[in-house]
């Protein structure tokens, strides 16, 4: 209650050393665990699909279609290679976003070391279609089009920096956002309390901001996922 950033601390569960390795379990890894069973129990209604859906089938069909178009044409083979990809790390960051919302729950999204790692898997798997599905035209697109040959000095280094810095801008955003929001709500439940019912307006505040952070936690997941696709779709086919 003094320190709101004590809740983005890592405690360990289950002590594991393995041949000299740290395998311990902590609250961060039990939250993906239970993150990873919130996202199979979900697509577990497409274990058996109906051919009329219902809600629970659509809402899933709704979602990957939704993914799928970020991609490009669902009818293509890199969309259907990549949709598993995208719509595992779009699940995987939203549930762990809204699991982390509930009271004593840990936000393993708050962790810049797993948000980067997600970020560098995108990045890298980017890299790798480029260059298998373009060759060396993968490097072209450090040269915009109808840049003057002149300027290429100038040009040249800025989009290598631009492109080189895309995992740790995608990491940010995503571990930024969830650490100041859950931070700005254990601020103002410490107000509720520590007053009791004269705060009762922070109360108020602190419920409708936990709803507006709700919505923040999917639209960061749907960030992510779309930039994602974009760099992926850019590899692939070049601005």
């Amino acid at each position: 209650m003094t320190n709101p950033m004590l809740q983005f601390f890592q405690t360990p569960l289950i002590p594991i050393h393995v041949w000299g390795g740290d395998l311990t379990i902590t609250n961060g890894v039990l939250f993906m665990f239970l993150s990873t069973f919130a996202v199979i129990c979900f697509f577990s209604v497409m274990l058996k699909p109906q051919l009329v859906p219902g809600r629970w089938q659509a809402l899933v069909e709704t979602t990957l279609v939704m993914l799928a178009d970020m991609l490009g044409p669902f009818n293509t083979r890199m969309t259907r290679t990549l949709l598993p990809i995208i719509a595992s790390l779009f699940f995987m960051i939203a549930f762990g976003n809204v699991l982390g919302l509930v009271p004593g729950a840990f936000t393993f999204t708050s962790q810049l070391v797993v948000t980067l790692s997600m970020a560098l898997a995108i990045f890298i798997l980017s890299i790798i279609l480029g260059f298998w599905k373009r060759g060396l035209g993968f490097l072209r697109q450090f040269v915009p089009k109808g840049v003057s040959v002149w300027l290429w000095p100038i040009v040249i280094p800025i989009e290598v920096v631009s492109f080189f810095t895309r995992p740790l801008s995608l990491g940010l955003r995503l571990f930024v956002n969830m650490v100041a929001g859950h931070s700005i709500m254990t601020v103002l439940a410490s107000f509720v309390a520590g007053f009791g019912f004269v705060t009762w307006c922070v109360g108020i505040a602190n419920a409708v901001l936990f709803v507006l952070e709700v919505g923040i936690a999917l639209l960061q997941a749907y960030v992510f996922a779309v930039l994602g696709s974009l760099y992926l779709r850019e590899a692939v086919r070049g601005h």
